[in-house]
């Protein structure tokens, strides 16, 4: 490139230069730009630091000391993904980190107090934070109730939260301090679920503006009456029991707008579970149901196709069976996936798959239609006549 070509390059009007640089997503390619000129370089400082993911102890402390130091910086952040595994404490309350499998390096040793003050005053200092992400899978009996109160004291401008750790936390206690909150992602990896305060949630309380719910426990259903909830995922880890199916039902009534995207794990479920969950969301958009430890025909009966002919708005059902392989062929199947299209003509993609990795899809949208099969043994055809 010659001289006169980078001058014109480096001098471009700032709104062009800004167009230019938020049109990059390279780290790479926005850290060379940081070196072409002082305004191509604050506009790429920007753009670095709006979204953040980070790994490991060290890459935390090291960003604490650069956003500590540069509040410009810290102002820009508006996306941060915190991922911390394999820590663990030591019998002296010092959290250490875990490499390898097995070896335990001395030079990473923090104390767990220590550790908690790091991370939440570099969350107080981001002041346009909107969306965090939290995955601590740690071996630090009860850091989370003492983390809990960090969480209920920030800045309450957050938009989207993720939480994925080993033990339950007072949840609520952080939600309600966030009333603009949209998207909840709460998964935890414990039988022993949230704890009793989602049992207490005043209807229609904050956040205000839940649109999304997704979560490994159905007790975090609570948060759905009065909310206007449009979208509920409990999946992944815990089934939900039939014990405790009319309540989460119940909670899925009471949403303030009508449900459209509802993805459930049920053990043990029946033709009148699945109808009830029909009634329940009568204007979903997509239903998805994996089911544990069920019989498949629970689902394709003549009463599960009379639920569905309730779902006047559905346009994709997807039936999971996880525990137990097929035990129909392919032209049952075709049958099964022509009677749910004429109990529910809005239908435009039926899922079905197994444990044993057998897989059948409707493409239901004209003039398309079709019917993919697919089996490990015998490989993938269509069926355009489907």
């Amino acid at each position: 490139m010659s001289s006169s070509v980078h001058r014109q390059a480096v001098t471009l009007p700032f709104d062009i230069s800004r167009e230019i640089v938020s049109l990059i997503t390279d780290q790479r390619d926005l850290s060379q730009l940081c070196l072409v000129s002082l305004v191509m370089g604050e506009l790429a400082f920007k753009q670095l630091y709006n979204s953040i993911s980070l790994y490991g102890l060290s890459t935390l402390v090291k960003l604490h000391r650069t956003l500590s130091r540069n509040a410009f910086l810290a102002s820009q952040v508006s996306t941060l993904e915190i991922n911390l595994d394999f820590y663990a404490l030591n019998v002296r309350g010092e959290l250490l980190e875990h490499k390898d499998g097995s070896v335990w390096y001395a030079d990473r040793i923090i104390r767990g107090s220590a550790f908690l003050r790091l991370v939440f005053r570099m969350l107080a200092s981001l002041v346009k934070l909107r969306n965090l992400a939290i995955r601590w899978y740690l071996d630090m009996p009860g850091i989370l109730l003492s983390a809990s109160a960090g969480f209920s004291r920030l800045p309450p401008g957050l938009i989207r939260f993720e939480s994925y750790t080993e033990e339950s936390w007072p949840v609520y206690d952080f939600v309600r301090s966030q009333p603009h909150l949209e998207d909840l992602v709460i998964y935890i990896d414990d039988d022993g679920g949230v704890p009793d305060e989602m049992g207490d949630v005043p209807a229609g309380g904050p956040p205000h503006g839940l649109r999304r719910l997704m979560s490994s426990t159905c007790t975090m259903a609570a948060l759905i009456p009065g909310r206007p909830v449009q979208e509920v995922r409990m999946l992944d880890v815990d089934t939900i029991p039939l014990s405790h199916v009319d309540e989460l039902l119940d909670h899925l009534k009471l949403s303030s707008v009508p449900l459209r995207i509802v993805e459930l794990s049920l053990e043990d479920a029946d033709h009148e579970t699945f109808s009830k969950i029909c009634a329940a969301v009568p204007q979903v958009i997509k239903l998805s149901v994996t089911a544990i430890d069920s019989q498949f025909h629970h689902f394709t009966s003549s009463q599960a196709m009379h639920a569905v002919e309730g779902l006047r708005q559905l346009q994709t059902l997807t039936i999971r069976e996880t525990h137990k392989p097929l035990e129909v062929g392919p032209i049952q199947i075709t049958n099964i996936g022509r009677n749910l299209y004429r109990a529910c003509p809005s239908l435009q993609r039926i899922e079905f798959s197994w444990t044993d990795y057998c897989r059948a899809t409707f493409e239901l949208t004209p003039p398309n239609k079709r019917f993919l099969w697919f089996k490990p043994d015998c490989g993938e055809y269509t069926d355009m006549n489907a």
